[in-house]
């Protein structure tokens, strides 16, 4: 082998070019959905969710809606993921969690809370016990009942909320409650024109 070659073996050589093609190859900026900002054409989502390791599944049509659903993994967990896309473009991005036991759906809604107030900061709405960043926690504004919990947060760009739903799975010729799902919906924030007259 010659010194050239052994030179371009070596760990700090090899780790730098490494390093820079990471760099170079990661986004720029991360996306309001996964793999796109609202409004953007939904065309490439299969391919997009397909390289994150996705697996595209059926879902209901929605009139005058492209609907792109998937199973795939977020928040650390596989989940059911969908793309609500009129006209071609994302409108809203959800996140359908796993069907549990009241108590461990509970826990995972837990563990995303804590996980978007991180990105998010303090919610607009929140009736859940934990209330991040509320001055103070008027129990009027707690739910006791965490079948009903809620939190809403509002950003510049983006409207996020969370929710407990009942899961339900096909049974025989009908539907049966096999437990509590925890529901995330994203979309983008609608900007109006201004029609004051002046």
């Amino acid at each position: 082998m010659s010194a050239r070659s052994r030179q371009l073996l070596r760990a700090p050589f090899v780790l730098a070019h490494l390093l820079a093609v990471i760099v170079i190859s990661a986004p720029v900026g991360a996306a309001d959905f996964r793999t796109l900002d609202f409004g953007a054409r939904c065309d490439g989502v299969q391919a997009r969710e397909q390289a994150r390791g996705s697996v595209s599944i059926p879902w209901k049509k929605i009139p005058g809606s492209d609907v792109y659903a998937f199973r795939g993994r977020d928040f650390g967990r596989d989940l059911t993921l969908m793309y609500l896309c009129p006209k071609g473009a994302l409108f809203s991005g959800n996140y359908l969690f796993p069907i549990e036991q009241l108590e461990t759906a509970v826990t995972s809604y837990h563990n995303a809370y804590d996980l978007l107030v991180s990105i998010y900061g303090a919610p607009l709405y929140d009736n859940t016990q934990w209330q991040v960043g509320a001055k103070t926690k008027d129990p009027r504004n707690v739910n006791a009942d965490p079948r009903k919990y809620m939190t809403y947060w509002k950003t510049s760009r983006l409207n996020v909320n969370m929710a407990m739903m009942r899961g339900y799975e096909p049974e025989g010729r009908g539907w049966r409650s096999r437990g509590w799902r925890v529901f995330l919906v994203l979309s983008g924030i609608k900007k109006f024109p201004d029609r004051r007259s002046d």
